[in-house]
């Protein structure tokens, strides 16, 4: 891989990384919830569960996943998902202060990327862009789940870290519901950047 498509993939894994999606949503509502400390196993368990997603879709899947007459479609799904979070996280009201009996752990947010739809097209795209059209795809494929890894795991504790730091700051119901509106106009942003 050249220093152009090195540059691209990582820009690619910072925008898939770093946007709004299930794990960052939920890694900021248990940073909120409850620290950075219980929220570690979770936080690990993510960055494990979409890079595993990443090795299965390009060793196994990569046929599909790489099929042209799949990635507009992919893309325009994506992007409808992250608007229909959006409009989720605006409409948003204050959640109940009611106390997490217990934080959620790796495995549970690691087998939570089965059903994640932003992981597996991110998983497909980068599978498309970055490891099919060449003669070493297994090589490929271990820079691509390396630099998810990599850039992934300071971009998802950004999520974590910047909302257990809000904690005292989004006690009143108007703070949190500005908070919410932020991360949905996020949300419609990364839509956006899908798109283009």
């Amino acid at each position: 891989m050249n220093a152009a498509e090195l540059a691209s993939l990582a820009l690619f894994a910072l925008v898939m990384s770093i946007t709004p999606g299930p794990n960052n949503l939920m890694l900021a509502a248990l940073g909120l919830a409850q620290g950075i400390r219980r929220t570690l196993p979770a936080w690990a368990g993510a960055l494990v569960g979409v890079v595993t997603l990443l090795v299965f879709c390009g060793l196994g899947a990569a046929a599909v996943a790489t099929d042209p007459r799949l990635q507009t479609p992919l893309r325009l799904a994506a992007a409808a998902y992250l608007v229909w979070l959006g409009w989720k996280l605006f409409c948003a009201g204050a959640p109940q202060e009611r106390p997490i009996s217990s934080p959620v752990g790796f495995w549970a947010a690691a087998v939570l990327q089965v059903v994640n739809p932003k992981a597996w097209l991110m998983a497909a795209s980068a599978i498309a862009l970055y490891v099919t059209a060449t003669e070493e795809p297994v090589r490929r494929l271990a820079l691509v789940a390396v630099m998810f890894a990599v850039i992934g795991a300071p971009s998802s504790f950004l999520w974590v870290g910047g909302a257990a730091g809000l904690r005292s700051f989004l006690r009143t119901p108007r703070r949190l519901k500005l908070f919410n509106r932020l991360l949905a106009l996020l949300c419609i942003i990364a839509a956006a950047l899908m798109l283009i």
